[in-house]
């Protein structure tokens, strides 16, 4: 028989039949009972009263039943995201943050998308600190799927002396040079769309006709990034030079500079 049977049923009592199987001493009742639980919310039903019951069947040695707790879990999240309450979707999204199962991680990328464009200003830092603590587990891991620049913070811009002190310190072989390519912005214009990306200048000079940038960022991890970044006027290739601890990082950095000057 198929998983289509979890869907069918309309018994009178329902509630209290799935709360005495989720209690059974026997792993496989409870098993399926929790598919039960999640085949309900699925179609709608409120289910909410049994979320106790549930979690208590995490306390196992089935694998396959804490999976599924975990995706209850999840949905039940999810749910919460959507609350009319910002203080829910936080904690909703934060929570799910917490769960370290790289099988339901992607249900955790909508939410997370949604999250980060919040109108309230609390839901959004969550969102950018949870997608920092993911990246921290496993480096950049939604790279491909939230906009980097979430995680610049406001207070990534650099005094000059400490600037220029901190590119002399970082090792040359951490340099890496990009081409942004087909940009029609002269220097003020880049300028003023970084800074609005927490992207900051620190300081501008004209060196044989090129307009040179010298930036600095900062990620929420700590990580600081600097950049120098020239622009010849009249011609739509830059380059952008970039240094930072963590190298790996500057590929990622350069193209959410892409993205914001093209944007």
């Amino acid at each position: 028989m198929t998983d289509s049977k979890y869907f069918t049923t309309n018994k009178k009592g329902e509630i209290f039949e799935l709360k005495a199987e989720l209690n059974n001493e026997k792993k496989e009742k409870r098993k399926e009972a929790v598919k039960k639980v999640i085949a309900a919310m699925t179609v709608g039903k409120d289910v909410s009263s049994l979320f106790p019951d549930v979690v208590n069947c995490m306390q196992t040695d089935n694998l396959e039943l804490k999976k599924l707790v975990y995706l209850y879990l999840m949905n039940s999240f999810v749910k919460d995201c959507e609350d009319p309450n910002p203080l829910i979707r936080a904690l909703a999204v934060r929570t799910m943050g917490c769960i370290r199962v790289d099988k339901i991680t992607e249900y955790l990328c909508e939410p997370l998308r949604k999250c980060l464009k919040d109108e309230d200003p609390y839901v959004r830092k969550t969102a950018a600190v949870c997608v920092a603590v993911k990246n921290n587990i496993d480096v950049f891991y939604f790279s491909c799927l939230i906009p980097l620049n979430v995680l610049f913070v406001e207070d990534g811009k650099m005094e000059r002396q400490v600037f220029l002190a901190t590119w002399k310190d970082i090792p040359n072989e951490n340099e890496l040079q990009f081409q942004i390519k087909e940009c029609h912005l002269n220097a003020d214009t880049v300028s003023s769309k970084l800074q609005n990306n927490n992207v900051y200048t620190i300081a501008k000079r004209n060196v044989e006709g090129q307009d040179m940038l010298y930036q600095s960022l900062k990620l929420t991890n700590g990580i600081w990034i600097l950049a120098e970044l020239r622009i010849q006027p009249g011609n739509p290739n830059y380059t952008l030079s970039l240094k930072c601890r963590a190298p790996e990082v500057s590929q990622y950095i350069y193209q959410v500079y892409d993205s914001i000057l093209k944007n």
